[in-house]
This record gives structure tokens, C-alpha cells and sequence, in this order.
């Protein structure tokens, strides 16, 4: 079910369903990120997550909440991607919401199409957690956060939870990553104009 409360501590390692976590991001700027945490900000690539569908941009505010809550990716309607394995799984998103100087919202929380937390209110200082379950789409999980009229979200992080062995995928996976580059040795047998 969809649960929405205070932020209170990091992600737990398991859910008392048996589920493990197997993804733990920071939302913004490169840098140290939270203890156990991958950190994702706005130019960042990475072959597994990242930000699709919309812009979002990187803040940091004072150090003394913490790691984790001191920086974020406020945006005004993006949607987070990662690739699972096993692709037909049941999993579980848990995301940290929330910027230490200003007030948020209202913010909706879609899931496939669904706005699965609508209206969502959060007050300067005082992040809150939402979790909801999420059924991969060819393999592709996924959460889109909306900002109601000219106001943003501020995100601070997400973990996602699947079942023992699962694991976070590729969202491109080449065919034959060797034909990308041709081998060294090749350029010297071409002339000129073949290469």
C-alpha cells in the first residue's frame, strides 16, 4: 500500500515482508553522499537510474541536517527511472522529500499513470517519507513527481526494495558493446579515407 509519514531515519537494509533493499540514492550534487548511498545529481549518468521525462536541478542547503537531507533535486514535474532484474518482480519505492529552508507543495506522487499520493504539503525542515509499490514496466521501474502550479519538489532521495538475489539493472544495454569502438589494431590497416 502507499504509506506517507515524517522522515524519521535512512532506508532500512530489509522490510519485515522479506524484501531487501537494493538501491539506496542521494539526490544531489556530487559529492560524499549518505552512508551506503549512490549519489545521483542532475548531469550525472548513470547506467542503472536516473532522471527522465523533465528537468530537475541541484540545491544544497545548510550541512546541518545531515548528509542526506542537506542536498536534493528540485524540479517541477520529473519522473526517476531504474532498471530491475528480475524485470516481473514485486518491488517497493520508499522516497525522502523535503528542503531544509522551504516549505514544498503541493506535490503529486504518480505511479504508472496513478497519483498514487496527490497534494502532498511539507514544511521547511520537515521531510517526509513516501512508499508505494511499483510494477516494472519492461523491466523499468519508475515514480513521477508533479508540482502543482508554479511551485517545485524538492527530492531527496529514494531506496528500493525487491526480493533476495534481485538487483539493479541496465536501462540501454548494448547488443555488442564491442562494435561501438573498433579494436586499435583495426585503424592501422585503414587508409585514410576508410577510417
Amino acid at each position: 500500500g502507499i504509506t506517507v509519514g515524517p522522515y524519521l531515519k535512512p532506508p532500512s537494509q530489509n522490510l519485515i515482508d522479506n524484501r531487501t533493499r537494493i538501491g539506496f540514492f542521494d539526490f544531489g550534487p556530487p559529492g560524499p553522499p549518505a552512508p551506503d548511498a549512490m549519489t545521483l545529481g542532475s548531469v550525472a549518468r548513470r547506467p542503472g537510474f536516473g532522471w527522465s521525462g523533465g528537468m530537475v536541478r541541484q540545491r544544497t542547503r545548510h550541512a546541518s541536517s545531515g548528509p542526506y537531507l542537506c542536498d536534493f533535486l528540485e524540479g517541477e514535474d520529473a519522473t526517476f527511472v531504474v532498471a530491475v532484474d528480475p524485470p516481473d518482480a514485486e518491488y517497493r519505492l520508499t522516497v525522502t522529500l523535503g528542503d531544509p529552508d522551504q516549505p514544498r507543495g503541493p506535490i503529486d506522487v504518480f505511479v504508472n499513470g496513478v497519483n498514487v499520493a496527490p497534494g502532498l504539503m511539507i514544511e521547511a525542515g520537515q521531510p517526509i517519507e513516501v512508499g508505494f509499490e511499483v510494477v516494472p514496466e519492461q523491466g523499468v521501474g519508475s515514480f513521477r513527481l508533479a508540482a502543482q502550479g508554479c511551485r517545485s519538489f524538492a527530492a531527496n532521495g529514494a531506496a528500493l526494495y525487491g526480493p533476495r538475489g534481485a538487483k539493479i539493472g541496465v536501462l540501454f544495454p548494448l547488443k555488442d558493446p564491442r562494435a561501438a569502438v573498433p579494436r586499435p589494431d583495426s585503424l592501422r590497416t585503414l587508409g585514410r579515407n576508410g577510417a
